[in-house]
Formats: C-alpha cells, structure tokens, sequence
C-alpha cells in the first residue's frame, strides 16, 4: 500500500512538472514571438529612418547647390562693386590731406580713407572667398 501512495505521488508530481514545463514551453514561446514582432517593428523603423536620411541628404544638397549659386552671385557683385571702388578711390595711390572737399569723393579727408580701408576688407575678402 505504501508502494501505491508513494507511485501515486510521483506519478502527481511528474504530472505537474509536465504541466509546469509546458506552462515554460509556452511562454518562452510567447517571448519569442514578442521578440520577433519587435524585431520587424525594429526593422520597419530602421527602413523608415534609411527612407528620411536619403531624403534629407537629397534636401541638403539642393540646398547647398542653391547656396553656391547665391556665393556665385555675390562674388560677382562684389567683384563688380570692388573694380568701381579701386578704380574711384584709387587704393594704390596717397591719399592728400587737406584738400578742398570737392576733391574728396564723400567730402571728407576721413571719409575717403574709410572707404578706401573699407575697399581693401572687400578686396581681402574676396580673394579669401577666391582661394577656397
């Protein structure tokens, strides 16, 4: 009779171990499916990311060549406007002091010498402009 109770026992317990390992079985197996839907969302995302990177890049470019075109137009303004200035205020030469003002072209000693300074700036500028 102890035989019985104690098979029955067993018997018990390999039943719940059964029922234990499925129960296991079955939610490593639920993880598993909420690992791989992770992934794809993962997936999907990382798809979505590549699609607005590309687009952005594609934006940027447009912009920078848009850019280059406004730089192309500038400096060719400023060439223009810097080759009537050199010529006016004649950067090269010295400039007098103490002439009437007519002679001077905004009718001022001082206001002649800043804009001849004022001319150089740009002319530097530009050839930095130029060198790159």
């Amino acid at each position: 009779m102890n035989e019985l109770i104690k098979m029955n026992e067993m018997k018990t317990r390999i039943e719940e171990a059964a029922r234990e390992y499925v129960k296991n079985e079955q939610g490593i197996n639920s993880e598993i499916c909420h690992a791989v839907g992770n992934i794809n969302k993962l997936e999907k995302l990382i798809s979505h990311f590549e699609e607005v990177f590309i687009a952005g890049a594609e934006f940027m470019q447009g912009e920078v060549k848009a850019l280059e075109e406004k730089l192309r137009v500038a400096v060719e303004a400023l060439e223009f406007s810097l080759h009537a200035a050199e010529y006016l205020y004649e950067v090269d030469k010295p400039l007098e002091n103490g002439m009437a003002p007519m002679f001077y072209h905004t009718l001022t000693y001082e206001g002649d010498l800043e804009m001849i300074n004022k001319t150089k700036k740009a002319s530097e500028a530009l050839e930095k402009i130029k060198a790159k």
